[in-house]
């Protein structure tokens, strides 16, 4: 029973996710996450979303204080841990925020020829809102949309960096504590507001 309640939150999830890239900066609530009661070292959004898209065939990268949860994840998922560089996603746990510019500069951007192979990245953080913080532009997005996660603006010139060269980059989805999720695919293009 407990697998079948799993298996049908990542159906939905997933669902959300494909919803959340197509309509970057729309905040997505994922109430599913309050079924899971697997007890993971990570936010329950973000472990349904490893459920949903790590498999036997992709390989991940988490960072995170806690040593066991890499083992978790494989044990759930059946994926492979890898190093930044070569890992399809990347995830950042919560009290890992300092090593994220560092993350999204090494993660990989795929190539012109095969651009899907680039990385995505899950950064968890306290809380998203549509506060006006950031402003969003770009496929998906009628005329501006609005977000705000609360950390340092470093990332963001980490994320533009790696997504200069496009059709190459990564893109970014944030989970947060209330269940929510937002993406940001590397089509979207930010501007913080002063």
């Amino acid at each position: 029973m407990k697998d079948n309640i799993l298996i049908m939150s990542m159906q939905k999830v997933f669902r959300k996710l494909l919803k959340s890239m197509s309509q970057p900066g729309v905040i997505s609530c994922v109430g599913e996450a309050e079924n899971i009661d697997y007890n993971f070292n990570c936010l329950p959004v973000s472990m349904l979303l490893m459920s949903a898209l790590l498999d036997a065939e992709v390989k991940f990268y988490v960072e995170s204080n806690e040593n066991d949860l890499k083992e978790q994840i494989s044990r759930l998922t059946y994926s492979t841990y890898e190093k930044i560089s070569e890992a399809d996603y990347i995830f950042v746990c919560m009290d890992n925020h300092e090593q994220l510019r560092r993350i999204i500069s090494e993660a990989k951007r795929g190539t012109l020829s095969d651009p899907h192979e680039g990385a995505t990245i899950i950064i968890e953080v306290e809380n998203i809102s549509s506060d006006e913080t950031l402003i969003l532009t770009g496929p998906g997005i009628k005329e501006k949309a609005y977000l705000s996660v609360p950390l340092s603006s470093s990332w963001i010139e980490a994320r533009n960096d790696a997504n200069k060269e496009f059709p190459m980059g990564v893109d970014i989805i944030f989970a947060d504590r209330n269940n929510n999720m937002a993406a940001l695919p590397r089509t979207t293009k930010i501007e913080r507001r002063n």
